[in-house]
């Protein structure tokens, strides 16, 4: 007896199917390596063979209700702004910090070559 399938798996399964058909029109061999997931072999940049894997789920939700993939999707906008901006940040704290050291080897310098001109003496 064939396994009933949910509205939502079903369209999981189509667009499985999908993504192997595009993948194997573009010359990729495709693999099947789960329910959900499959994998392809190719070459990187440097030449090495390495394998690609993508997943095809159907989220359900979690504790905090259904899954809305815009949700998701302008929450890891927020993140990636959140990031640039620590980045940014980070990057003008480093460049005072490179500056306030500059500035005490300097005055550290005109007291050392003070000293010695007073010692000279």
């Amino acid at each position: 007896m064939a396994k009933k399938f949910t509205p939502a798996e079903e369209k999981r399964q189509e667009y499985f199917k999908k993504v192997i058909n595009f993948l194997e029109q573009e010359g990729e061999e495709v693999l099947i390596v789960g329910t959900n997931e499959l994998a392809f072999p190719c070459v990187d940049k440097d030449g090495e063979g390495i394998f690609l894997t993508v997943k095809v789920i159907y989220p359900h939700g979690g504790k905090d209700g259904p899954y809305d993939g815009y949700d998701m999707r302008d929450a890891w906008d927020f993140k990636l702004k959140q990031d640039e901006e620590k980045a940014k940040a980070a990057a003008i704290k480093k460049q005072k910090k490179i500056e306030q050291d500059k500035k005490k080897r300097e005055m550290s310098a005109k007291i050392k070559a003070e000293m010695k001109k007073q010692s000279a003496k």
